[in-house]
């Protein structure tokens, strides 16, 4: 359970360390939001998607990495 709440915890910390990297202002949110609406384009060919798709990427990375590196923490018995 513990090795869950971290790995959503750096997933959360890093959407938010990188929002502004993204989204600098409510316009480029406005005009990402918009992207979803134009005929050939995916969700996740969007500047919002490309955000999701990383915070949630370091997240499960996390997840994978911690019991290799601390399996005393991480691993229950």
């Amino acid at each position: 359970m513990l090795l869950l709440i971290v790995a959503i915890g750096v997933g959360v910390a890093t959407a938010l360390i990188s929002l502004d990297w993204f989204f600098a202002s409510g316009e480029e949110t406005d005009q990402s939001m918009a992207e979803w609406e134009k005929p050939y384009v995916p969700w996740w060919a969007t500047k919002f998607g490309i955000w999701l798709t990383l915070s949630g990427t370091v997240g499960g990375i996390t997840y994978a990495a911690l019991p290799y590196l601390f399996p005393k923490i991480f691993v229950p018995l």
